[in-house]
């Protein structure tokens, strides 16, 4: 199937906890989705629909993980290669292009890449890259959220809101904080922060399967 483009964005960049999910999308042209758009812009409701419709209309669709342990070794930049390197391999057939929600250069896969800023609300394939990995993410974090019910990330999904602010100050962090960002690192500057990772240790994020995952 000569042509073929696939769009490409990540979910949980920004995030303070949990993983970084890469979605990547081929679409058919005959199968047009209606609705398409930013998935920040969607309704919890509306995403999971729209996705659906997605998984099941698409030429092909993947989704790139890296689970925090990963993240914490190789940080957010390296992350984000890895991701979409993962989903992208996943895809069949292979692209002809992709294009990238973003700034960036580099080929992804050894496939000629365009990076778009705001590309997932004004391409197609990007925008259902985005919504499949938005309701994917959610799903993870919402099974880490019953995991670590102290930190409510079933509610803010790992990003830095005020509660999750409120979290950290009254229970320090846990296994499924990234290190390198300034607000957890400087909580692993406390030594007295040590002693509640310790209290997390052995509780780990217990494997999260696609199960645990699972988009009905």
């Amino acid at each position: 199937m000569a042509g073929l483009i696939a769009g490409v964005d990540e979910v949980g960049r920004g995030a303070w906890a949990g993983p970084l999910v890469v979605g990547a999308v081929i679409l058919d042209p005959t199968q047009p989705i209606e609705g398409l758009a930013d998935s920040k812009s969607l309704t919890p409701a509306r995403r999971t629909t729209l996705a659906r419709v997605i998984r099941k209309r698409a030429i092909s669709y993947a989704y790139g993980i890296v689970l925090i342990d990963e993240f914490n070794e190789i940080g957010l930049a390296r992350a984000l290669h890895v991701a979409r390197a993962r989903a992208i391999a996943q895809l069949k057939p292979r692209p002809k292009e992709i294009i990238c929600d973003g700034l960036g250069s580099h080929a992804i896969g050894h496939i000629a890449t365009r990076y778009i800023i705001a590309a997932d609300a004004t391409i197609p394939q990007v925008s259902a890259a985005a919504t499949i990995a938005k309701v994917y993410r959610d799903n993870l974090m919402r099974a880490l959220g019953n995991q670590y019910p102290a930190f409510g990330f079933d509610q803010h999904k790992g990003y830095g809101t005020p509660q999750h602010r409120r979290a950290i100050e009254r229970h320090g962090i846990c296994m499924m904080h990234r290190i390198h960002f300034a607000p957890i690192k400087n909580r692993l500057l406390n030594k007295s922060n040590r002693a509640v990772m310790l209290k997390y240790e052995n509780i780990g994020c217990g494997g999260l399967t696609d199960q645990d995952a699972a988009i009905s």
